[in-house]
């Protein structure tokens, strides 16, 4: 059985129809739903706002005790000590809790709402064995010992399930 190989023709006729179709499709819509339209939507697709509170161990992971350089999450396991990918290693400094909006900083932070807080050591599954060869994310998961534990009573760890 032979197989056909289409002509650069015939792939540079499909490619003007199909952008010339995109192109119309966009240009007939009357609302901001184009995939042309550069503004990030501020919100996940079925989703709802969630209060303040709701997820108060999620962590923010960055480099600087602002949290606007988010680089990675985390969860608080414990007072002192976050559970996040081990691919995240290496790209952070500080680990920031209570943010729930990392471009109003300012009104978070002075009412005590989000606090940031140094990390200290981190410690990879010793399984976890990524390369840019092998990219394999089995065991992609590393403690991350902080300098000093949050007040519990504010951000309470996640609660494992023990059954």
């Amino acid at each position: 059985m032979a197989v056909m190989m289409p002509t650069q023709a015939t792939i540079s006729s499909t490619l003007v129809s199909f952008l010339l179709q995109l192109s119309l499709a966009s240009s007939s819509s009357n609302n901001n739903d184009s995939i042309f339209d550069p503004q990030p939507q501020p919100y996940i697709v079925g989703g709802t706002t969630a209060s303040h509170t709701r997820y108060p161990y999620l962590v923010s992971l960055g480099t600087d005790r602002t949290a606007t350089d988010h680089s990675c999450a985390a969860t608080l396991v414990a007072p002192d000590v976050l559970l996040s990918a081990a691919h995240c290693q290496g790209s952070f400094r500080f680990a920031t809790l209570g943010m729930s909006d990392r471009f109003n900083s300012d009104t978070e932070q002075q009412s005590g709402q989000r606090i940031t807080i140094r990390t200290d050591k981190t410690v990879v599954h010793p399984a976890y064995r990524w390369t840019a060869a092998n990219p394999d994310i089995d065991f992609d998961f590393m403690l991350i010992k902080l300098t000093s534990p949050v007040d519990t009573g504010q951000f309470p760890p996640i609660q494992l399930n023990r059954n």
